[in-house]
């Protein structure tokens, strides 16, 4: 799977990747988390992001996705994640 910092002109390389981690970041508020999902929604690697998220990432927004949007699918993928320390039900 090709990581999403390899992709051709993603959108959020125009923005910076603080946006991103609004979630993790203090002092930012989900206003900033739901304009990187705008922006996200706009990408064509949406997708592609959104699955590298769910496989490798436990913080941020990946392809529109919200930590807690990945944390639901990865539970139903039976996806643990080392980093994270998920665990499945």
């Amino acid at each position: 799977m090709r990581e999403p910092w390899n992709f051709e002109d993603p959108r959020c390389r125009e923005i910076g990747s603080e946006l991103f981690f609004a979630e993790r970041s203090s002092g930012l508020t989900t206003v900033y988390a739901e304009h990187a999902r705008t922006i996200c929604g706009k990408c064509i690697h949406k997708s592609d992001c959104a699955e590298w998220g769910i496989n490798n990432e436990g913080y941020g927004i990946w392809g529109g996705l919200t930590q807690q949007q990945m944390r639901s699918i990865r539970k139903q993928r039976r996806i643990i994640l080392r980093d994270e320390g998920d665990q499945v039900a």
